[in-house]
């Protein structure tokens, strides 16, 4: 095992890569679901949210900041929360965030105090 204590592991443990190898363009769509985790809330001038830019952190990368202004409380969502996101997008690419709720395991998936915006049509 790892540790200060012991050192490093014996084989030395390997980072995880992503890689896409194949690209197949099927149409534009107008709106998506995503599973990510909360990076930062920014509360101040327009209301913004970032997200990374998948459920893991695999990808190490997070999306451009997500205009919140239309109704939705930030201060419900707290960095290193996992949750489940429906987002417009418009034809440059620019996503506009729709609605947000928990995706905090089973009880936080099922807590719909925690729904914001809508989910639904995407």
């Amino acid at each position: 095992p790892y540790s200060e204590q012991n050192g490093l592991p014996t084989p030395p443990v390997v980072t995880k890569e992503l890689t896409q190898t194949a690209l197949t363009v099927t149409g534009t769509a107008a709106s998506a679901m995503l599973e990510s985790v909360v990076q930062a809330r920014c509360t101040s001038g327009t209301p913004r949210l970032v997200l990374s830019a998948d459920d893991i952190g695999a990808a190490g990368r997070d999306l451009a900041p997500l205009d919140a202004s239309t109704g939705f409380d930030l201060n419900k969502l707290n960095p290193g929360q996992a949750v489940q996101a429906a987002v417009d997008i418009a034809g440059d690419g620019t996503l506009t965030l729709k609605g947000i709720t928990s995706d905090q395991g089973a009880a936080g998936a099922d807590d719909a105090s925690q729904g914001q915006g809508t989910l639904t049509g995407s």
